[in-house]
């Protein structure tokens, strides 16, 4: 038994955060279309990466985040990325909350959003367009459908399009379409795995715990190989909660 969970050990390659963040900048620097997919296991800090790159490297740079989880169509997509990309920046606000409005009043008046979007659809060009959360497409949208929208801004508009996901949490009955349109669009794939330590870190020092509770809490966390964020999250309260129970 211990010689199988080395051996599975030995195969586990490590990808930093650092390593995926620099791939990430030298791949968008080529001001070129192009397709690439981040992938990892839920709550490796996919998510966290991708907002810290867009914090910190691409200031001088259009572009739009867009999280996939909770849009009931294209058109909804299509509307967030208008109203974050145009540059008549008020007027946008102000008719995206009126189309909010109108859409809590009745649904089908989904055109609206149509027109919305064809109103700035220049201002798509040359953008960098990050899809968060591919895996957690709403079931009243097809991945041929998002994937053709993907196409026709990244071969129409020049765009960069950058995907978050967890293809492992892909339904089986979408796997086989997803693989059919990934490698006709997708150029580029970046597998997040990182340490347990560099996530554990993310954690521990948004904390006042103790120096001792702190090795403590490293050495549960890598006796697992814990990398998820959120479960990592959690040890800690449970270790902040029960710290005056013991004393370490």
């Amino acid at each position: 038994m211990k010689e199988i969970e080395e051996r599975k050990e030995e195969k586990e390659i490590i990808v930093s955060r650092e390593e995926v963040k620099r791939r990430l900048k030298e791949l968008l620097s080529r001001k070129e279309p192009i397709c690439i997919v981040i992938k990892g296991e839920w709550g490796v800090s996919k998510t966290h990466l991708l907002k810290e790159f867009l914090n910190n490297e691409l200031k001088k740079e259009k572009y739009a985040y867009i999280s996939l989880f909770g849009k009931y169509s294209l058109e909804d997509i299509k509307s967030d990325l208008t109203l974050q990309l145009s540059k008549a920046i008020k007027y946008t606000n102000v008719l995206g909350q009126v189309l909010e409005n109108i859409k809590s009043v009745s649904p089908h008046l989904g055109s609206i959003g149509s027109l919305l979007s064809l109103l700035t659809s220049k201002e798509f060009k040359d953008v960098i367009i990050c899809f968060n959360e591919f895996e957690r497409l709403s079931p009243n949208l097809e991945i041929k459908e998002v994937f053709g929208f993907i196409s026709h801004l990244k071969e129409n508009l020049n765009c960069r399009i950058v995907l978050i996901m967890d293809e492992d949490k892909i339904i089986k009955d979408e796997i086989e379409v997803y693989n059919k349109y990934k490698e006709k669009i997708v150029d580029y794939e970046i597998v997040l795995n990182p340490p347990v330590e560099e996530n554990l870190q993310i954690v521990i020092n948004k904390t006042n715990i103790s120096k001792s509770f702190k090795e403590a809490i490293e050495e549960f966390a890598h006796s697992l190989n814990i990398k998820n964020i959120r479960i990592l999250r959690r040890s800690v309260n449970i270790f902040e909660d029960f710290s005056f129970i013991v004393k370490i």
